[in-house]
């Protein structure tokens, strides 16, 4: 018993928003959290068989639901699960790629997958890999954000009905009615109200003397694998990083006000010029005017509605 709707991507794209709404939908079981599954290293068939069991302990309901936003843009994601759940679902939102650039490099430094250093240094030390050997990560910043590169991928082994594909701003400006479409492509009713409409969630953290702060817990809270990634280990990894978010949420949020940057126009020229092909591509793939990307990555980064 496998997921038979998966929420791919994109990054700090509101899918966190869309498992939420998942979870508290009577038709729906949903396994919470990132299912890391079918994505090197953790891929093989005791991790299939292990997903299998924990939809058979949960009551059994019309969907089966999983997200992982690392999906989208994993080359050996889609054949894998072709071969496990052909017939599978996928829900995507997409933002603008420049933007979802910007807010992932803050959210990766809060995570300690790279240095705490404004973006105005740092986008060029992504951009050349100078980062590539001490923060491995860094290098999926940019190829992520080839959502038609990595679509395209996808449409080989499955069929176009079976993506439902959302822009980002639209799901901020109008979430309720996002929800409801997101309920009608599953097949479950549409009419339920979701609890996640009214719940806050995780804001990236932009104000540099926070990250700063909130860097000090790094040793306490992660360690490197072989794959660069950095995960939480052990109860006093748990403790100094709950702690930490406590203490950001109460005492230095309200000292350090977290105001979005905007990027430079070189830097946005560079960025666009990196995704131009690319979005170009993507709306003939969807057949949508993606023109406000084009816009917005000219002129800093700016979008409208509230934070999901």
């Amino acid at each position: 018993m496998l997921p038979n709707i998966i929420t791919i991507g994109a990054q700090k794209a509101a899918t966190t928003f869309i498992q939420r709404a998942f979870e508290d939908h009577p038709e729906v079981a949903s396994i919470p959290g990132e299912t890391v599954t079918f994505e090197d290293p953790y891929y093989s068939v005791e991790a299939v068989s292990k997903l299998k069991e924990g939809f058979r302990r949960l009551p059994a309901k019309k969907r089966r639901v999983v997200k992982m936003a690392e999906y989208l843009s994993r080359p050996e994601v889609p054949e894998r699960l072709h071969r496990h759940i052909p017939d599978c679902q996928f829900i995507a939102v997409l933002r603008d790629p420049v933007e979802r650039f910007l807010s992932a490099y803050y959210h990766m430094i809060r995570y300690g997958a790279l240095p705490v250093v404004h973006h105005s240094e740092g986008i060029p030390m992504v951009m050349s890999g100078e980062w590539a050997r001490d923060y491995p990560l860094s290098q999926q910043l940019l190829p992520y954000g080839r959502y038609g590169e990595h679509l395209k991928r996808y449409f080989r082994y499955f069929e176009r009905e079976q993506f439902l594909c959302l822009l980002h701003h639209e799901v901020a400006l109008d979430s309720e009615a996002a929800t409801r479409q997101i309920y009608r492509f599953a097949g479950i009713d549409e009419s339920h109200k979701t609890a996640s409409l009214a719940r806050r969630s995780q804001a990236v953290v932009y104000s540099m003397p926070r990250l700063k702060i909130l860097a000090l817990r790094g040793p306490f809270c992660f360690r490197k694998t072989t794959e660069g990634k950095r995960l939480r280990t052990g109860w006093i990894g748990k403790a100094a990083w709950y702690g930490g978010e406590a203490f950001d949420r109460w005492v230095m949020e309200k000292v350090w006000k977290n105001k979005r940057p905007v990027l430079s126009d070189d830097h946005a020229k560079l960025l666009y010029e990196y995704y131009a092909a690319d979005i170009d591509e993507l709306e003939v793939l969807l057949s949508t005017n993606l023109g406000s990307w084009k816009h917005s990555a000219r002129g800093g980064v700016a979008t409208p509605g509230r934070r999901i």
